[in-house]
């Protein structure tokens, strides 16, 4: 090279190394995820699938109390709820002991909406005991196609490398037929995707990865979370059609990494542009906002709109009215289980009715689903190791806004 082509090469260098700090998203999406892949899901392509060599698990149907999945049960948590044709779904992770190796899914339906269950329909388990299927989300996409996603993992944590799976679920002549499951993105995920626009061609999907820095995860092997990974992110799927989708990285939320727990975070779209996210800290929950439409956000404050709240997944999102629904503990405990409405893009939130009351067992992590009249469904626990309950809760949204206390019905779906 010349010697007086030099001072332009620094130059060149210069600039090039400046533009890159002046970028509004910092995080390396490829570091995150690899690049946007359409994966084709033909809806015709439904089976009662034996095993998924991706996940690494196999497919348990109709299974009989003498399983060792179930005689040997003494946790489960994270429950989730969804409908399809008429049939409500229910899932959520069990173990042994607790959040564990070898911990696995297990999928309830009901026909008659809620008031029976039939119970371990499909169990979604590990080809070894190393691996962990867990946080489960039922979801409907665009089409009215029921999804079920959870987070596969290696041994007690991955850093969030195998990732997100989805396949969609159904019945066909009364059996649970799923499609095979394909990769959605990298982290965790327990709580339902967001739709966007006025026909939900968008869906944000809140992730995060764990604030795990060591090579342990409660006891067990783990592998450190990667920093670009540490934190709540966004995902996007675009809908090419009823048989395809691209699953990408959208943005991340920034947090302080001190105040990290399980984020869990929830967003909802005030509008076209203006969105709200709700996220899990240590202390509480947070609350931060974006303008462009989830492109960039503020930083998460404590959320105070509703107070107390503890550290607990909670729900957030719209009803079909176009007002919101928050669920949560109304506690600085896990008990006290109410659901809150807000009428104005969740500046208030006068409305209210209590679920829960149960100071011996708490009643937390609550998720949610609308039938097509419009009545709330609300799948929450109790007791995780204690009692194992599983519970359904059914009202309308004028029930919360008149105080109906007495309209809210209660199902058990599931206990020890």
């Amino acid at each position: 090279m010349k010697k007086e082509n030099t001072p332009i090469l620094f130059f060149v260098i210069f600039i090039t190394l400046t533009a890159s700090s002046c970028k509004k998203n910092t995080v390396n999406s490829a570091i995150i995820d690899p690049p946007p892949v359409t994966h084709g899901v033909s809806p015709d392509s439904f089976s009662s699938l034996t095993s998924d060599s991706s996940t690494n698990t196999y497919f348990l149907y109709n299974v009989p109390v003498t399983n060792k999945y179930i005689a040997e049960r003494g946790w489960e948590g994270v429950s989730t709820i969804g409908i399809k044709d008429s049939v409500l779904y229910a899932a959520w992770y069990c173990g042994k002991k607790g959040e564990e190796i070898g911990n696995y899914i297990t999928i309830s339906k009901s026909m008659d909406w809620g008031k029976t269950w039939i119970n371990n329909d499909v169990i979604i388990a590990s080809q070894n005991d190393f691996d962990r299927q867990i946080d489960p989300s039922l979801w409907n996409d665009k089409f009215g196609n029921l999804h079920i996603s959870w987070t596969s993992i290696s041994g007690g944590w991955d850093g969030g490398k195998r990732g997100m799976w989805n396949m969609m679920i159904k019945q066909e002549n009364n059996h649970t037929v799923m499609t095979k499951p394909v990769r959605m993105f990298s982290g965790e995920m327990s709580v339902k995707p967001t739709p966007i626009g006025p026909d939900s061609s968008t869906m944000i999907f809140p992730a995060f990865g764990p604030s795990l820095l060591t090579n342990t995860w409660n006891g067990y092997p783990a592998t450190p979370t990667p920093r670009d990974l540490d934190g709540p992110i966004l995902y996007r799927s675009t809908y090419l059609g009823d048989k395809s989708a691209v699953y990408s990285f959208y943005s991340k939320i920034p947090v302080d990494l001190t105040k990290r727990d399980y984020d869990e975070e929830m967003v909802v779209a005030n509008n076209d542009t203006a969105y709200t996210a709700l996220s899990r800290e240590k202390d509480g929950i947070y609350i931060s906002y974006s303008q462009d439409k989830g492109l960039t956000w503020t930083s998460p404050v404590s959320f105070t709109g509703v107070k107390p709240m503890p550290a607990s997944r909670f729900y957030f999102g719209k009803l079909k009215s176009g007002n919101i629904l928050l669920v949560g503990d109304h506690s600085t405990w896990r008990n006290n289980l109410t659901a809150f409405i807000s009428k104005d893009n969740g500046k208030t939130w006068p409305y209210k009715l209590v679920l829960d009351t149960d100071t011996q067992y708490g009643a937390a992590y609550p998720d949610v689903t609308q039938d097509k009249n419009g009545k709330i469904y609300i799948i929450y626990e109790q007791g995780r190791i204690k009692v194992g309950r599983i519970i359904l809760a059914k009202f309308s949204e004028n029930d919360v806004l008149t105080k109906n206390q007495s309209a809210i019905e209660k199902n058990m779906i599931y206990h020890f």
